[in-house]
């Protein structure tokens, strides 16, 4: 029933050595419900007729959290982060609307047969359009242990809180609800890969959540034609709850693989309040995008060059042998904080100058350049070049360091971030290279 628990494959194998193995016994009705709730949301593929949800197999959900210092009460402070990420009723009124029955609703109210009778699927529109928080793709009865007169209450085997109805087996039948049709999840951003292709709900990747993602899941982003459009409560606090306050962008999800759950990701990034300004917030939104999409974008491309830079180092130009994810996560650690005071500024330039911006914004672009070429260097001499060089082979580290050197100061990273044309001249490009190196450190710092 929880969905990261291992199976017995992985118990017999000893593959379970970060994942806390079941010790037996029941559950309270509590866990139950939440972890029953937990396997509806993120179902993953589970063989033949065990349906995936409404989302597919571990999707990703992004909320609005707003984060007040000095909280009294917890309780308090999560009905405000519940209260954030209420859509208004009107945003449920379509043409099912009028289907109030609670089966329409909560699924598990009437048969599954009758809720599919007119075709082997469900569409958005043969049932209320709230039935999309409440999906229903596994067919699973929970089991009250029967339990002797005066038996003492049973400790429950997640929270440890004694009940007195203890849970202790489901039964389970495939074919459940068989969820196909243009649904949108409010919780989920989406995405399509092409002007006239369909919205595809976000997944978590096995490269988790960094700030790279936060354009297109708070504001939205267009990129080499694949569009990411915000979750519909991002959306709805932008554009009609109150502002103030520190409010964020709280994500998570499982990164499935099949039937697998092989990581849970969770990230908090700021939610920056657009300002008031004489353009309209469309035109905010897409300035603040000509802006921060190429800072993204730059950042990305220096994270993987620095990968490509260490493995060259260590093994040459042959097979990778190991993960070298952490390298990655490292450079996007130490720029994050950086990244999000340029966010800040791009936001003011945005107020102030609308659809020009972006032209406006190249002092901030090149510092930006010098802080990722600076973190570059110094990961790659932490990593690469750390220890007794001598005992490893000098002449890979410096193969792999002027293969980094050249793609830190070459043409398509300045093209990538607008500081140079496509068309300049060899000259041009020789004096720039020597005038950016020599101000790196300076600017960076």
């Amino acid at each position: 029933l929880l969905i990261d628990f291992p199976g017995a494959q992985s118990i017999e194998r000893n593959t379970d050595h970060f994942v806390k193995r079941s010790s037996g016994g029941a559950l309270c009705p509590h866990c139950a419900a939440t972890a029953l709730l937990c396997l509806m949301t993120n179902a993953p593929s589970g063989g033949a007729g065990h349906r995936t949800s409404i989302r597919g197999g571990g999707p990703l959900t992004t909320l609005v959290t707003y984060a007040q210092i000095g909280e009294s009460h917890p309780a308090s402070a999560l009905w405000r982060d519940v209260a954030c990420n209420v859509l208004d009723p009107h945003s449920f009124h379509t043409a099912n609307s009028s289907q109030a029955e609670l089966s329409n609703v909560f699924p598990w109210l009437r048969g599954v047969e009758q809720t599919m009778k007119h075709s082997d699927a469900v569409q958005p529109l043969d049932v209320h359009p709230l039935q999309v928080y409440w999906a229903m793709p596994r067919r699973i009865r929970l089991q009250f242990a029967s339990r002797s007169g005066g038996a003492a209450p049973e400790p429950c085997a997640i929270c440890a809180r004694t009940t007195d109805l203890p849970i202790e087996r489901y039964v389970a039948k495939n074919y459940g609800l068989n969820y196909k049709g243009a649904w949108l999840h409010p919780l989920s951003p989406y995405y399509r890969s092409g002007a006239n292709e369909p919205l595809f709900p976000v997944h978590p990747q096995p490269d988790g959540m960094t700030y790279r993602h936060w354009l297109g899941w708070a504001l939205g982003s267009k990129r080499a034609g694949r569009q990411i459009v915000p979750a519909a409560v991002v959306q709805a606090y932008r554009s009609t709850r109150s502002k103030g306050g520190q409010v964020r962008l709280r994500a998570f999800g499982y990164d499935m693989d099949n039937m697998k759950a092989r990581c849970w990701y969770e990230a908090n990034f700021p939610l920056f309040d657009l300002p008031e300004s004489k353009q309209s917030p469309a035109e905010v939104s897409e300035a603040i995008a000509s802006i921060v999409g190429p800072l993204a974008a730059g950042a990305e491309s220096v994270a993987q060059c620095i990968r490509f830079a260490v493995r060259d180092a260590w093994f040459g130009n042959g097979e990778t042998r190991g993960d070298l994810g952490f390298v990655e996560a490292i450079f996007w650690n130490r720029t994050e904080r950086h990244f999000f005071v340029l966010v800040e500024r791009a936001i003011d330039l945005a107020k102030e100058h609308g659809r020009g911006a972006y032209d406006q914004s190249e002092p901030l672009r090149r510092g930006w350049l010098n802080v990722l070429r600076l973190t570059a260097r110094c990961l790659f001499d932490e990593i690469a070049a750390s220890g007794n060089v001598e005992a490893g082979n000098p002449a890979k580290l410096a193969v792999a360091y002027r293969a980094l050197r050249r793609h830190l100061d070459g043409d398509t990273l300045q093209q990538a971030f607008g500081l140079i044309v496509a068309n300049s001249t060899e000259t041009g490009r020789r004096q720039r290279r020597r005038g950016s190196t020599a101000q790196d450190t300076t600017e960076a710092r």
